[in-house]
């Protein structure tokens, strides 16, 4: 198990990669990772930032909202491209 969570959520030192990565490796851009996912190829984690050439569309940042479960707000949710208008702002 990769520890990517939150260093609150961590069971002690040496559980955390991404803190670690920070405090220890000295790698430019290292509080970002990013995920490529896919079932035709290997798919991976990039340490650092991202790889440009996988990105399917622009990226889209979004302040997390709680600093331990990566919760971030919503505006809406939809279905075959169809806003529900379920959330009201309310949304994470």
């Amino acid at each position: 198990i990769m520890g990517l969570g939150f260093k609150d959520l961590s069971m002690g030192e040496g559980f955390n990669i991404v803190d670690d990565l920070q405090t220890r490796a000295n790698i430019p851009g290292s509080g970002q990772f990013s995920f490529y996912v896919t079932d035709g190829q290997d798919s991976e984690v990039t340490f650092g930032g991202y790889r440009s050439e996988r990105l399917a569309s622009d990226i889209v940042w979004a302040p997390v909202k709680v600093e331990s479960w990566w919760q971030v707000a919503i505006d809406d949710i939809t279905f075959n491209n169809m806003p529900k208008g379920l959330c009201n702002g309310q949304c994470q």
